[in-house]
C-alpha cells in the first residue's frame, strides 16, 4: 500500500509539471486577468550519512520534493494564491534508510490577496516575512538551521506598503496570525498529524495573538529577488508569539540581514549573504536562542560553487549552553533548457555537510538532481 501510495504523489505532483505548458500558454510575466500563473520546483536528493556514533551506522535517503504555486489572478488587483508543497513529513529513526517513503503532500500557503497601487492586504493560510536564511542560503542543507525559526503555515491575515527610498525599493510588512490547526495542518499520503492547542509551543493559541514586521530593501532589483537579482539587500524583523499550552513564557524575535552580490568578471559574480536572529523565550520554552548564519556563492557561467555555515547557540536557562553547527559546501552545474522537454530548466549538483546536534557529529554525502518550470494560462483572448 505504501508504495502504491508514494506513486500516486509522485504523478500528482508531476501533472502540473506537464499540463502548465500548454500550447497557448504564455509566459508568466505576460499573464492578464483573468489568467493562472504556475510555477513549481522539483528534485530528487540522494545522500549517504555517517554519524560519529557507530553503533548508529550509516544509512541512504532517496527521496524526491517538489514545491507548486499557483495564483489564480481574478482582477488586476484581486488574486487567489496556493503553494502545494510535497515533501518528506517523517523523518527516519537514526541509522535507517528512507527510499522514497515518509512523503506527504500539504498546502503551505492558500491566500486571497488585493493589491492596488503600491499596497497591498492579503488573508487565509499565510507565511509571515521573517528572515530570509530559510529560502535563499546556497547549499544542499544550507537551510537546514534556520528553517527552525521560519513563520510557516500560519493564519491569519497581513498588509505591507511598498516605497522608494534612498535609492532603493523598499517593503514594509506586517501580519498578525496564529498556527494553522485547521485539516490543512495535517498532510496527505504520510500524515504528519494535525496540530491542536495540546502542542503547546510559541503561536499556537485559540485567538490570533501574534503578529510579525519586516523592513526589506534592495538596490538593483526588486525586494523579493533582491538575493539572485539585486545589487544589495537589507531585512530588520520582529515578531511576537504568546505561548501556548505549557509554555514557559511569550516569544520574542529579533532579526537582521544583509546581501551583496559582487560582479567579478562578466562571466562571475560572487554573492554574499549574513543573517543574525535572537529569539527570546524561543518556541514558547525558557530558553533563548542566537541563531547566526553567513554563506557566499561564486557564480561562473554555468557553475555556482557555495559554501555556508550556520550555528544556533541555545542559552538553556539553569543549565549548560547548547550550540549546533552545520556547515554545507555544494557545487551546481545548471544546465539550462539543453535537456527540456516541455520548457523547464535542469540543474545537477553534489554537496557535503558536517552538523553538530545534540552533541552527535553527521557527515553527509549527496547528489541532487533539480528542475525549474513555469507559465501561464489565460482565460480570455
Amino acid at each position: 500500500m505504501r508504495s502504491v501510495s508514494t506513486l500516486v504523489l509522485l504523478v500528482a505532483a508531476a501533472i502540473p509539471n506537464s499540463s502548465a505548458f500548454a500550447a497557448d500558454a504564455t509566459a508568466p510575466e505576460d499573464c492578464t486577468s483573468p489568467c493562472l500563473v504556475y510555477e513549481g520546483t522539483a528534485d530528487l536528493t540522494g545522500e549517504w550519512l555517517h554519524p560519529s556514533d557507530s553503533a548508529i551506522g550509516n544509512s541512504y535517503l532517496l527521496l524526491p520534493t517538489s514545491e507548486n504555486n499557483f495564483t489564480m489572478k481574478a482582477t488586476d488587483s484581486l488574486s487567489f494564491i496556493a503553494n502545494i508543497v510535497t515533501e518528506k513529513v517523517i523523518d527516519p529513526n537514526p541509522g535507517d534508510d528512507m527510499i522514497f517513503s515518509g512523503l506527504g503532500l500539504y498546502a503551505d500557503v492558500l491566500q486571497a490577496q488585493y493589491d492596488f497601487e503600491n499596497v497591498s492586504i492579503w488573508g487565509g493560510k499565510i507565511h509571515p516575512v521573517f528572515g530570509r536564511a530559510w529560502d535563499v542560503t546556497p547549499g544542499l542543507h544550507g537551510t537546514d538551521l534556520a528553517d527552525g525559526y521560519d513563520l510557516a503555515e500560519r493564519i491569519g491575515g497581513g498588509a505591507s506598503v511598498s516605497f522608494d527610498a534612498g535609492g532603493m525599493a523598499n517593503t514594509l510588512q506586517a501580519s498578525a496570525f496564529t498556527i494553522d490547526r485547521t485539516f490543512l495542518s495535517a498532510s496527505l499520503f504520510s500524515n504528519r498529524g494535525r496540530t491542536s492547542l495540546a502542542d503547546g509551543v510559541a503561536g499556537n493559541t485559540a485567538g490570533v495573538s501574534s503578529f510579525a514586521v519586516a523592513l526589506d530593501g534592495c538596490m538593483g532589483a526588486e525586494t523579493d529577488v533582491c538575493y539572485d537579482e539585486g545589487d544589495f539587500g537589507y531585512q530588520l524583523a520582529a515578531r511576537y508569539q504568546k505561548g501556548g499550552d505549557g509554555s514557559d513564557g511569550n516569544e520574542l524575535g529579533f532579526l537582521g540581514s544583509i546581501n551583496k552580490s559582487i560582479s567579478l568578471t562578466d562571466e562571475a559574480t560572487l554573492r554574499l549573504f549574513g543573517e543574525a536572529a535572537f529569539l527570546r523565550n524561543f518556541d514558547g520554552t525558557a530558553d533563548n536562542a542566537m541563531v547566526l548564519t553567513g554563506s557566499g556563492a561564486l557564480e561562473m557561467g554555468s557553475m555556482t560553487y557555495s559554501i555556508a555555515y550556520s550555528q544556533q547557540r541555545t542559552l538553556v536557562s539553569g543549565g549548560a549552553d547548547a550550540t549546533a553547527h552545520l556547515f554545507d559546501a555544494t557545487a551546481m552545474y545548471d544546465l539550462g533548457d539543453t535537456v527540456s522537454l516541455a520548457g523547464e530548466k535542469w540543474s545537477v549538483g553534489a554537496g557535503y555537510s558536517f552538523s553538530t546536534v545534540d552533541g552527535e557529529d553527521v557527515q553527509t554525502v549527496g547528489i541532487k538532481l533539480a528542475t525549474e518550470f513555469g507559465a501561464s494560462v489565460p482565460f480570455s483572448h
